[in-house]
């Protein structure tokens, strides 16, 4: 193919598709003394320049590369990284925790770098959907696909932008009780993660780096980089599991998906299920009620809560009360975390200033009663007993607390839940969703409550418990619980 004139010479070894390093090397022969040394000295920059050269160049092979998702276009600025020096991601198998939070890594997470990213190696990263939700930082990591595997945010993907490309294998999240529905769940889950393989062995042939995702990135998008890592990376079921959770704490926690990807690869596997970060095993999430095992001991935690309150507010108490009301041994016994909505933050947190709990989640607290009252009364408020006085007993607390609080609450306005926040020692969290007022749904959008959750406590967001349902209660089911004050 005969060069246009005056047409650079990188930009023809790019039509004539050349290898993607002569492209690079060309192009860096091409600039001239000054060019290069500015290039050598702000990497990033050269080869955002290179990008936007290249597309601008408007000629017929970046337009059918478009079509194709910029593979080609993606494997010349890999080969651009390697001659300016930019290095390779890597893998983060180091880190180990949540999905985001205290201490997790942030963002995608590189699984497999490849070998130098070249066409005939794949880079394999893995993120959940919001973070599927930006391109261009993915971008930015030489991440040229997103592979989703959620069926339900198939529809709610951005547009694609260029140097991007989306393709879906939309698996259903879904676990039940019953052993048949599951299984047919598994045959149906292990069909679409051969789906999953054909893509990234297509995308591999083309030397692209994907991003493998789903809702929470914990799942369905792990049993799709399982499959890759064992049948084309040469890793064992067992080891490859342990890589993700090394990774996320909350990876592979359905042990159903476990059994698609090992009934996919025709392999026999001993996965344990994920302890998650803090050796606890499964939750379960409960409306007012918290539900109870048919055997075990029930105790009316909000009377308690009070009693506690009382007492660390001075009142007087006999041994005998005091014995009786004492849960050191029930909270020791059992891996509990509370959780308290508006007026139930108060027993919640004098509960929690009183005992060892494992976990403390607090919805919209208040500073004290009466502070709440000033804000709505004013002068009135000093009618009213002061009762809860939560901002005292934040410091108290010596448990990992999580507090979220609705900008838009406006009956507890969010700045109680700022002051407790400050308040509280102990390792925390401050969630303030744009949109939630007091008494939004916490299910209605995993990003306001359950994704906070679990990615703070490191807990699976699987129960595989059968529950009955009872009154207000605590029980020992050896199981992870929420005791729910409302």
């Amino acid at each position: 193919m005969s060069a246009p004139l005056g047409e650079p010479s990188w930009l023809s070894c790019f039509r004539s598709k050349a290898a993607p390093s002569e492209v690079a090397r060309a192009w860096l022969h091409d600039l001239s003394q000054t060019e290069r040394e500015e290039a050598k000295a702000d990497a990033p920059s050269a080869r955002a320049k290179l990008r936007q050269a290249l597309t601008a160049s408007g000629c017929a092979e970046i337009r059918e590369d478009a079509a194709n998702g910029y593979i080609y276009t993606a494997a010349v600025l890999r080969a651009a990284d390697e001659v300016l020096g930019i290095p390779p991601p890597k893998a983060q198998g180091n880190l180990r925790g949540a999905a985001s939070g205290d201490g997790a890594p942030v963002g995608s997470r590189c699984v497999l770098s490849g070998d130098g990213n070249k066409p005939g190696s794949l880079g394999l990263w893995w993120s959940d959907f919001q973070t599927a939700c930006r391109p261009f930082e993915l971008l930015e990591r030489g991440i040229t696909h997103r592979l989703n595997m959620a069926a339900e945010v198939v529809k709610k993907f951005p547009a694609d932008i260029e140097g991007i490309e989306t393709l879906h294998v939309p698996m259903r999240d879904a676990f039940s009780n019953e052993r048949e529905v599951n299984e047919g769940s598994v045959d149906e889950w292990a069909e679409q993660l051969g789906q999953a393989l054909e893509i990234l062995r297509r995308l591999r042939d083309a030397g692209a780096s994907v991003n493998v995702s789903c809702q929470m990135g914990k799942n369905r998008s792990a049993a799709a980089v399982l499959v890759w890592m064992c049948s084309e990376a040469g890793w064992k079921l067992e080891e490859a599991v342990e890589h993700l959770r090394g990774i996320t704490a909350l990876a592979c926690g359905n042990p159903y998906l476990i059994e698609a990807v090992a009934k996919f690869l025709n392999v026999d596997a001993d996965v344990p299920l994920n302890p998650a970060g803090d050796q606890g095993h499964w939750i379960c999430i409960s409306p007012p009620g918290t539900p109870t095992a048919a055997e075990a001991p029930v105790v009316d935690l909000a009377e308690v809560a009070a009693k506690a309150e009382a007492q660390l507010a001075g009142a007087v108490q006999t041994e005998e009360e005091a014995a009786g009301e004492d849960l050191s041994d029930l909270f020791a016994g059992i891996c509990i975390k509370l959780f308290g909505r508006s007026l139930g933050t108060g027993p919640t947190m004098a509960l929690a200033a009183r005992h060892d709990i494992a976990g403390v989640i607090l919805i919209s607290p208040f500073t004290s009663i009466k502070d709440l009252f000033h804000g709505q009364v004013g002068f009135l408020a000093d009618m009213v007993e002061n009762r809860f006085c939560n901002i005292d007993l934040a410091p108290r607390i010596s448990s990992p607390t999580l507090i979220i609080h609705g900008m838009q609450d406006a009956l507890v306005p969010p700045e109680h839940g700022r002051k407790v926040y400050g308040a509280i020692t102990s390792r925390r969290m401050l969630v303030t969703p744009n949109n939630m007022s007091h008494n939004t749904s916490l299910l209605k959008d995993v990003a306001t409550f359950i994704l906070p959750m679990t990615h703070f406590f490191s807990l699976p967001d699987y129960t595989f418990e059968e529950l009955q349902a009872g009154c207000r209660g605590v029980w020992d089911l050896g199981i992870r619980a929420l005791a729910v004050l409302v």
